[in-house]
């Protein structure tokens, strides 16, 4: 529709493409996108066979047993520092009362403590990590990734564990204060790693992880332009793949409000274990009142403004009257959304 445009010089009849919205995690009215939370699980039954059994531990009671998912939100009240248990709790993998299957949370933090893959992260964050995981993957609270499931998260994640959240890079997910920093960062490189996984017959070859990619960003002039080219870098590579903007990864200010939507629902799960909750600024989070009305903010008005004047450039034409051959043209001054687009209908 685009490169129709720009070739015909005639302005666009449909603008159902167009809207200020990232579509990969918001609908087109601005609702959240939903998926399937169990997903989670079944990563972990793959992995983790051990931490499930068909039977509940001798002398145990069904008041003991917790509903699948929900076991996330006490994760960092099941497993204290150093990984040792204040309690043991089954989780009941289906709303059957003729379930037989349980995941045990004291095998599954076990098994946590002793995965290869995660030996360099602090061990007293992995149950914040893993929460935080299961959260920005999207829940009942916060909006999932088009084509990016919990599964794709989560595989990613333990592929490239101390690369999102170790020791070697600035940063952990265990992070969860809107007013740091280091947390966003790992958040980037958790959502780089899994675009970049989706999207690697097309990265460039001469990098063959996101991590050597990563490295390859040297002349940024802080850590947070650092992580914003290597996102931009896949994201622009991306677009000779993708079929519709679902598909395309949110822009960086849009991860940076999810990521506050979901430090909110973080830091209320963490206090699971209180009697009393105090609950953070919703709009200190990713949202804005209006008119009493509370809203999520999906992406910033800088980035809004740019799809308005795509818009209003498409749906007006070029008004050049040199065939749109030189650099003086509106169309070759207009945004680059404009040529990443072309360029993805046309391969």
């Amino acid at each position: 529709m685009i490169v129709q445009s720009k070739n015909s010089n005639k302005a666009v009849d449909s603008l159902g493409q167009f809207i200020e919205l990232p579509l990969a995690i918001a609908s087109p009215k601005g609702a959240m996108v939903h998926g399937t939370k169990a997903n989670s699980t079944n990563v972990y039954r793959r992995r983790y066979n051990q931490a499930f059994t068909d039977t509940l531990p001798a002398g145990w009671k069904p008041e003991c047993v917790i509903l699948e998912d929900t076991y996330h939100i006490g994760l960092r009240v099941l497993i204290g520092s150093n990984g040792i248990l204040h309690k043991d709790a089954a989780v009941q993998l289906s709303n059957s009362i003729d379930a037989h299957e349980y995941l045990s949370l004291s095998q599954l933090a076990s098994c946590l403590l002793s995965d290869p893959d995660l030996d360099m992260l602090p061990t007293d964050d992995l149950p914040a990590i893993m929460q935080i995981i299961f959260i920005v993957s999207g829940c009942d609270y916060t909006s999932f990734f088009h084509g990016c499931g919990k599964a794709s998260f989560l595989s990613s994640f333990f592929m490239h564990a101390n690369f999102i959240s170790g020791t070697e890079m600035p940063g952990s997910l265990s992070e969860t204060s809107v007013t740091n920093e280091q947390g966003l960062l790992s958040f980037y490189r958790l959502v780089g790693s899994v675009y970049y996984k989706k999207f690697s017959s097309v990265m460039p070859s001469e990098h063959k992880s996101p991590k050597q990619l990563y490295q390859s960003v040297n002349e940024a002039a802080s850590l947070l332009e650092q992580h914003h080219q290597w996102l931009n870098i896949i994201r622009d590579n991306s677009w000779e793949k993708v079929t519709s903007e679902e598909e395309v990864m949110p822009s960086n200010d849009a991860l940076k409000f999810h990521w506050q939507h979901c430090c909110w629902v973080s830091n209320l799960w963490g206090q699971a274990g209180k009697s009393e909750v105090i609950h953070a600024s919703l709009c200190a989070h990713g949202y804005k009142e209006e008119d009493g009305e509370l809203s999520i903010v999906w992406d910033s008005a800088e980035n809004k403004q740019k799809v308005e004047d795509l818009v209003g450039q498409l749906t007006k034409g070029c008004k050049c009257k040199t065939g749109c051959g030189t650099k003086r043209c509106r169309c070759n001054k207009s945004i680059r959304t404009v040529d990443l687009v072309a360029h993805a209908i046309t391969v």
